[in-house]
């Protein structure tokens, strides 16, 4: 976790995120070098996973989780913690956060999830398609990247998709609502 929190500084250059990957590479040969560098990881990684609960929590108190035919959906647009949750990471993990409440709750699988986190700078939601844990012994496919295309063209959506997860986007915040209905179709079996 610490490392993973060393890599997702969330935002940067492309250079700053080299750097920020080497320097996680030198971390992980655990010299004593790299010990502070470590500890700076996990501190990140425990206020990430703090902005987690306090999201998920906040996001269901407030009843902001719309559930559609073949998955639940939700829009940050306003959070303190909003900066941490535009990077696909910490939304997946978020993601799961959700639907490991709603499979407590319900006492069965949860539905995917698709979490929409505001990039106001750029006009855009950056987008992630959660489809749950795979469980033991089993394969479960995230089959939100051919939907997200597939949603694309049928609303005429402007999606960015060079995201090294073909189940995270960018979509321009006019196009959202439409998206989200085409994607709930393509969704279907």
């Amino acid at each position: 976790h610490a490392a993973t929190a060393l890599l997702g500084d969330y935002g940067g250059s492309d250079e700053t995120q080299k750097a920020r990957f080497w320097n996680t590479y030198n971390v992980l040969q655990c010299t004593s070098a790299y010990k502070s560098m470590l500890q700076q990881g996990l501190a990140q990684s425990i206020r990430l996973q703090e902005a987690i609960v306090r999201q998920g929590l906040s996001m269901i108190e407030k009843r902001a989780i719309v559930t559609l035919t073949t998955f639940r959906y939700s829009y940050i647009m306003e959070s303190p913690d909003l900066r941490l949750f535009l990077h696909p990471l910490a939304l997946v993990k978020l993601g799961y956060f959700l639907m490991d409440v709603a499979e407590d709750v319900a006492k069965r699988r949860s539905k995917p999830v698709v979490l929409c986190a505001l990039q106001e700078n750029r006009g855009t939601y950056l987008v992630v398609g959660v489809m749950g844990r795979t469980r033991q012994g089993t394969l479960t496919r995230n089959n939100f990247g051919e939907a997200f295309r597939r949603a694309a063209e049928d609303s005429s959506a402007s999606i960015k998709h060079d995201f090294f997860d073909s189940a995270v986007a960018e979509i321009a915040q006019v196009d959202a609502h439409s998206f989200m209905e085409d994607l709930n179709n393509a969704m279907v079996p």
